[in-house]
């Protein structure tokens, strides 16, 4: 079980490494409109929960440490404001993968101090 769980993950990691355009349901266009409507953004935080949780698991399994450091006092709804933001001010990525912009973002955001 243990490691059929750890090859989804891995796999997961590899497919939204893709470089391809992403559909529109994956897509960040698609991701931003549902962030900022207030009728959706409750998707919108269980979608940005599922990659975090998903990156807190699986960093404790990458020789490299995390992807980002977010500071424990971040919620779920700050860190869905900064990749609100990160959208928002980056107009051009808005066809990738959500996935790879919320990590992106985060990554900015919130850079981990490497040794």
């Amino acid at each position: 079980m243990r490691s059929l769980l750890g090859a989804l993950v891995a796999l997961s990691v590899i497919l939204s490494a893709t470089a391809a355009p992403a559909t529109d349901a994956v897509s960040g266009k698609y991701w931003l409109k549902i962030c900022e409507n207030s009728i959706t953004r409750e998707g919108c935080i269980g979608y940005l929960s599922g990659l975090i949780h998903m990156e807190l698991y699986a960093s404790q399994r990458m020789p490299d440490g995390p992807l980002w450091c977010a500071p424990d006092d971040a919620s779920v709804n700050d860190m869905m404001r900064t990749f609100v933001r990160f959208l928002e001010d980056r107009p051009e990525l808005l066809h990738g993968s959500a996935v790879q912009l919320a990590h992106l973002a985060w990554a900015r955001a919130y850079p981990c101090k490497r040794d």
